[in-house]
């Protein structure tokens, strides 16, 4: 279903009750109860003893598709350009109008709205996703996209066979905020043959790097050998955390999946290995802790700071940067030798961040650069300074900015 939980099976609950019946849609007599995460996320499940209930809705948003909404309409003209039967302009009333004049007409729109969904999970393979991501970590099928708890599933285990106990899970006091990712300010002009290259899982390869762990964790004037991260924090050298550990062993996997031509166990552990972080800087998790989430945040602001160093260094531009992006003008105007040049362009600046890592910090660095054959892209691109636009309209206006890339 879509919204099945919240809308679906609570109408269903409704109107059983309303009639004095026991709702029990599982293998035994008990009744179908629904239950809200009590995590900021809200998000709802349906117990029924026996079977798993599946919200596409959810599992979309939980493998993070981004839509502007995720209403079924929008997932179904973006994902299979297709659309519901009735429009969202008057759908209650056309519903009504339906129930009453025009029963098979209301018939076919909820059996089409069935259809989309199953058209969506098959084309998209999020219930194999879903399968997948609670192999990995042991949650329910209907809870994989509840990342603190997954996180606690594969920590605590290591961290007790290191003899150590976890921390309760305690209201965060209020404190630092998270700094986010450095987002560089883009270079007006219309450009040809634009390089962009990924830093690939940036965050995790930064937990991997700098052995930033709760457990490795330690005062910055304490009077061990220590990794000190850009922010300040610092790391033991001498005991590899258990997300650092955890991150080799993801990655290696990832590599292995995608070796062997499994993008859904690919994608899978990229995002386990992607909430390492998020969890760091969530105050509902047991780890939560603003001096670790900065250490990576401002580590990858020193990473890609750097990155544009050694880019200006070989005779080229950034024109604009996110996180963990970069655009690099080619300078060359033909496409094929501008794509030449991409593959030696990564490798040199991979190597210069790499060993700016190592002198810098003393620790090897797991960074790499996406490979620029398989994740580069190539094309024309023009960048405009947004301040003249909403100073001049009191925001941007889009009919001006479409005349102007014409």
């Amino acid at each position: 279903g879509w919204n099945v939980c919240d809308f679906d099976l609570a109408v269903l609950l409704r109107a059983c009750h309303r009639a004095g019946l026991r709702c029990a849609l599982g293998r035994t007599d008990d009744e179908v109860e629904l239950q809200r995460d009590q995590s900021f996320t809200r998000e709802s499940r349906a117990v029924l003893p026996g079977r798993v209930v599946l919200d596409g809705l959810a599992l979309l948003r939980g493998a993070f598709f981004h839509f502007e909404d995720y209403r079924l309409d929008t997932a179904a003209r973006l994902l299979l350009g297709k659309r519901k039967l009735i429009g969202p302009e008057h759908r209650g009333a056309e519903i009504e109008a339906a129930y009453r004049d025009d029963p098979a007409r209301l018939a076919a729109y909820n059996l089409e709205d069935s259809r989309l969904v199953l058209e969506i999970l098959g084309k998209t393979g999020l219930v194999e996703l879903a399968v997948r991501r609670s192999l990995l970590t042991g949650m329910q099928l209907d809870r994989v996209s509840a990342a603190i708890a997954s996180v606690d599933a594969l920590y605590l285990g290591e961290l007790r066979a290191r003899g150590r106990v976890a921390p309760s899970v305690h209201a965060a006091a209020g404190g630092a905020g998270i700094v986010g990712g450095l987002v560089l300010d883009s270079r007006p002009g219309l450009y040809r043959n634009i390089l962009v290259f990924d830093f690939k899982s940036l965050y995790p390869s930064l937990i991997r790097t700098f052995n930033i762990d709760p457990l490795t964790h330690v005062s910055p004037d304490a009077a061990v050998d220590a990794i000190r991260t850009p922010s300040g924090a610092a790391f033991r050298r001498d005991e590899m955390g258990i997300l650092p550990a955890l991150v080799a062993r993801l990655a290696a996997e990832r590599a292995r999946a995608r070796a062997a031509g499994d993008p859904v166990g690919a994608q899978a552990i990229k995002i386990l290995m992607n909430s390492l972080f998020g969890v760091l800087g969530a105050p509902a998790c047991r780890f939560f802790s603003p001096a670790l989430a900065n250490a990576i945040t401002t580590t990858g602001q020193h990473v890609i700071r750097a990155a544009v160093d050694a880019v200006g260094a070989l005779g080229h531009s950034v024109i604009y940067g996110n996180t963990d992006s970069l655009f690099v003008d080619a300078s060359e105007p033909d496409t094929a030798r501008a794509a030449a040049r991409a593959e030696t362009l990564r490798a040199a600046i991979g190597d210069a961040v790499g060993a700016a890592i190592t002198r810098d910090f003393g620790c090897p660095s797991f960074l790499e650069l996406e490979d620029a054959n398989a994740h580069m892209h190539i094309g024309s691109v023009a960048l405009f300074d947004a301040a003249p636009l909403r100073a001049a309209h009191g925001g941007i206006d889009i009919e001006r900015f479409r005349r102007l890339m014409e």
